[in-house]
């Protein structure tokens, strides 16, 4: 967005139009003593353009502009352009902002305060959660702006700011070591003869990754033959 005019620069438009409008057109005369026409016209082309550039410009910086320190020379207080409204030297828009809303010097207090429809809410609320107009669902919590099920989040386990190990799993609100009941996923059991290992069910007895125990890799010419590392 361009940035508007200084108040310098509309000064000097200011003082041009008065100039503009107080000089006399020079009217040229024909032979018959008739006025010519041609020069008044032109003038007043010139004249209505500066005009409108002018009033342009004073209204740009008059309206819907947070900054509102430019009086109307006809009032001497500052007009504001909706959706704003005049509180001291500023235009404000009552229904965001967080020090007027609602009404001048009007503040919302909180960690996380917000301003909606010139009512203070708290956007670390489940009804507007990060921001206005963004309600968690049934069953949702607000954690850090943001509407998260506590009960299989890792980082909002069983509440908000309640972060769980990185190898661990949220499940039901507890955090747990994944083991053959959870293997990677809550709830994910692994079958008979198999171990959970890395969050995978496997076999440890022909697995060369996992050979005999999670912990035992056998090297790339060996195979695993009942648990134990063999060359073929």
């Amino acid at each position: 967005m361009a940035r508007p005019p200084s108040l310098p620069f509309i000064i000097l438009l200011l003082v041009l139009v008065a100039v503009s409008v107080s000089a006399k057109p020079k009217i040229k005369r024909n032979g018959n003593g008739t006025t010519t026409s041609t020069a008044v016209k032109a003038r007043q082309v010139t004249r209505d353009r500066v005009l409108g550039r002018a009033d342009k410009l004073i209204m740009a910086n008059l309206f819907g502009r947070e900054d509102c320190s430019i009086p109307q020379p006809s009032t001497g207080v500052c007009t504001c352009g909706l959706p704003y409204q005049h509180c001291g030297p500023q235009c404000v828009n009552m229904d965001n902002d967080i020090n007027n809303c609602g009404a001048c010097d009007e503040s919302c207090e909180g960690s996380n305060p917000g301003c909606c429809g010139g009512l203070c809410s708290d956007f670390d609320s489940a009804l507007t959660c990060g921001g206005c107009n963004n309600a968690c669902e049934g069953g949702e919590s607000c954690c850090d702006g943001s509407c998260v099920i506590v009960s299989g989040n890792h980082d909002n386990c069983g509440a908000c700011g309640n972060p769980c190990d990185e190898e661990e799993l949220c499940c039901n609100g507890q955090c747990i070591a994944p083991d053959a009941s959870n293997c990677g996923v809550c709830g994910a059991g692994c079958g008979a003869g198999l171990t959970c290992c890395d969050g995978r069910c496997v076999n440890t007895l022909f697995d060369t990754d996992h050979c005999g125990s999670c912990t035992k890799q056998c090297w790339s010419s060996e195979g695993c033959d009942y648990g134990v590392c063999t060359y073929w």
